[in-house]
């Protein structure tokens, strides 16, 4: 890669962007376009760019009054982009770090600053907690999806440092809409949507939003195939002016074929080496498309999920809301673990076989209010929360099988194991927390406020005799106060400058089965961690920009050797130390830009000598992307797209023994909104990975997973309104 092309995407990042009007029109705010009787009024930021979003025990709070990195990403830039899983919707922040995909991997899912998202208590659906555990959200239901960037302590509860996503469905509309879309991704997968939306009843008390995904066809990867269908309902009842009803529900059930657990380079260790240890070197990249695993290895995922709660606008100023969600997720495995046996590319192929569910109960309830106190002004949130999340294991989730030896530059194509999968589930292990939590925004002045919240957790974490008689074989019991402190300075009303402080709890690290450890199953304790965070925002019609430096101090897990067999501990600490910028800007009436970059050093402290003062596994210390839209003047109607996006190199383990290349993606794409006899139009194609990058992706410690190849999408949807 030349050093021109190095350096694109970060020269794109630093002139910070404004994202294209969806219809293509210009985005001169004080123009309207005429498009063939279809009068165009929003702008670019109108259509990208969202002002508020939620904050978990701070309600829902505009994105200049919070003292945290937040991202936001509309269902409009989802379409444009024309976005099918999580790495897409967040590709434009070069914070996050694609680690995995749900195409020739588990799951698409990405790390933040350096830190992976928890996927058992890092992803919410309307604020409440659902399980994502190497499973796919089908973004297509959502309006909004929000990123929460490190930790969420006081926010959330125990979670993984790395952040939290906030999914918010589709609601529904003021006035009745029908929107279809048909969709082609390569190799051959065709998608089909349907939303429905609208108001019916006296005064339009009664709201509904109907939106049905189907997804069939060939996967980008060789002799790959997906089955996907997703199904979400929102409803609402305007009881009357104060009092409103909602209810949400989402339904998927996804199978992929051809996809597999990860690469793994076996070293230091016997495990999985034939003739004795040797160390075993990261390959050269293989092509995305190019099938490792078996043909008709995979995994299925289903999700039930369901919420229900009321608003109740008690005055002006003071509003109470109560929420309760079940979310049921269902796994069946039949995934490989490639485990590369010799630097020649020679690999064994074994693989997991089971059933696991995983059922989440929650209820939270909040009250929001302001009032003053002689010259201060309280924004204050009082609330509780309560969650139980039970793992659950089908009879024969331990079962393994060794499909064969091949060589990963010609993959063999091996018969699947015999042994069938068992659905009958007993409980494995569950999760309970319990919370009151308050915080007080204090308004000295129109240019200080100070933000105090405290979150106190009752935390029980059991462990189920699975093998046995089922009952509670581990129990550990915690009760801590995680605190967010921050100070707020706006010189100006489109400007913060800000200082937080956060402290969080996670689970322990949990130690996997069949990857070679000799301590395998075994479970630590609770592991804390901090944050400091100083930053700045700006907000302006034509632009805006974000910039924060900070520190994230968290609990080291990682494995060690030691007699010639391999174990997982946890002990001293990482620290990551980061700089971020981004921002948007429009340029002039046609051009729109969003650029991105991080800086980041991820250091290991206080551990093993093998691992101290090493960087930390699958962190990255440059990161930028770019996207740039051009609205053609000559065309109303008519949107060209391009967008750029670098990454570093990786450690893939805590010893650094491998690191993984940096790699470089370059995308194009246009659109068109016209009509088609009196309904509107929209045309979208894109092409992603147009240079056909071939690149390594670090999940987990020393599991690696191929960068998707280049893909073509193309779309139509027409609305019927």
């Amino acid at each position: 890669m030349s050093f021109s092309l190095k350096l694109l995407p970060l020269a794109l990042a630093c002139a910070t962007s404004v994202h294209a009007d969806d219809t293509g029109a210009t985005t001169d705010p004080r123009k309207a376009t005429v498009l063939e009787g279809i009068r165009v009024n929003a702008t670019a930021v109108d259509a990208y760019r969202t002002d508020n979003a939620s904050a978990g025990a701070l309600g829902n709070r505009a994105l200049l009054d919070t003292p945290f990195s937040i991202d936001a990403v509309t269902e409009e830039l989802i379409k444009n982009r024309q976005a099918n899983n999580i790495n897409d919707v967040f590709k434009g922040d070069a914070s996050t770090t694609p680690f995995s995909n749900g195409y020739s991997g588990e799951n698409s899912a990405f790390s933040v600053r350096g830190l992976q998202i928890d996927e058992l208590n890092g992803y919410r659906i309307n604020g409440m907690s659902v399980p994502a555990w190497a499973a796919d959200i089908p973004v297509e239901h959502f309006q909004q999806i929000e990123l929460l960037k490190g930790l969420s302590g006081f926010m959330y509860g125990f979670s993984q440092p790395g952040g939290m996503l906030n999914f918010v469905t589709k609601k529904p509309t003021e006035q009745p809409t029908a929107t279809f879309r048909l969709g082609y991704t390569s190799r051959s997968s065709i998608t089909e949507e349907a939303d429905l939306g609208g108001r019916f009843g006296k005064d339009h008390q009664f709201g509904y939003r109907l939106d049905a995904v189907n997804e069939q066809g060939g996967t980008y990867v060789d002799n790959g195939y997906i089955k996907r269908k997703s199904v979400s309902l929102g409803l609402d009842w305007r009881i009357n002016d104060q009092l409103t009803w909602h209810f949400d529900s989402l339904y998927q059930d996804r199978h992929i074929r051809g996809a597999m657990y990860g690469v793994i380079p076996c070293q230091d260790f016997g495990v999985c080496q034939p003739n004795g240890p040797q160390f075993v070197s990261i390959p050269s990249p293989l092509k995305g498309s190019q099938r490792i695993s078996s043909t008709d290895t995979g995994y299925g995922t289903s999700m039930r999920m369901a919420t229900t709660g009321v608003t109740w606008n008690i005055s002006p100023d003071w509003t109470l809301s109560a929420d309760a969600a079940m979310t049921l997720q269902g796994r069946s495995n039949r995934d490989s673990a490639i485990f590369l046996l010799d630097n020649q590319g020679q690999y064994l192929e074994h693989q997991y076989l089971g059933y696991t569910d995983y059922l989440y109960r929650s209820a939270q309830a909040m009250l929001n209010g302001h009032f003053e106190t002689g010259s201060l002004k309280h924004d204050v949130v009082i609330g509780a929360a309560w969650q139980k999340n039970m793992q659950r294991y089908g009879d024969n989730i331990f079962d393994e099988a060794d499909l064969g030896i091949g060589n990963i530059h010609n993959p063999s194509d091996f018969p699947q194991s015999p042994i069938a999968l068992i659905r009958h589930v007993r409980d494995s292990s569950s999760e309970t927390q319990g919370a009151v939590f308050a915080s007080d925004t204090v308004t000295f002045s129109e240019q200080w406020q100070a933000l105090l919240g405290l979150r106190a957790i009752d935390y029980t974490q059991s462990g189920y005799n699975y093998f046995g008689d089922g009952k509670r074989n581990a129990l550990y019991e915690r009760k801590p106060v995680t605190p967010t402190v921050a100070l707020m300075y706006k010189p100006a009303a489109w400007m913060t400058v800000y200082a937080s402080y956060v402290k969080s709890l996670e689970e322990g690290t949990s130690v996997p089965a069949g990857q070679g450890y000799a301590n395998e199953g075994e479970v630590f304790a609770p592991m804390t961690s901090k944050q400091y965070e100083l930053g700045a925002k700006f907000a302006q019609d034509s632009w805006n920009l974000n910039a924060a430096v900070f520190r994230i101090e968290r609990g080291l897990a990682y494995s060690v050797v030691r007699d010639n067999q391999r174990f997982m501990t946890q002990d001293g600490q990482v620290r990551f130390d980061g700089f971020e910028l981004s921002g948007q800007t429009r340029l002039g009436s046609q051009w729109t830009l969003l650029g991105s970059a991080m800086w980041l050093d991820a250091t290991n402290e206080r551990a093993d000598p093998t691992v101290e003062g090493k960087r930390a596994f699958g962190s990255a210390r440059f990161q930028a992307s770019s996207y740039i839209e051009y609205a053609v003047p000559t065309m109303p109607g008519w949107v060209l797209t391009a967008g750029g996006r670098y990454v570093g190199n990786r450690p893939l383990e805590s010893n650094n023994s491998n690191i993984a290349g940096a790699y470089h993606t370059f995308d194009v794409g246009t659109r068109v909104t016209t009509r088609v006899g009196q309904y509107p139009v929209t045309f979208r194609l894109n092409l992603d990975n147009i240079t056909n990058e071939k690149y390594w992706l670090v999940g987990w410690e020393s599991i690696m997973n191929q960068g998707a190849p280049r893909v073509l999408r193309a779309s139509v949807e027409v609305a019927l309104q």
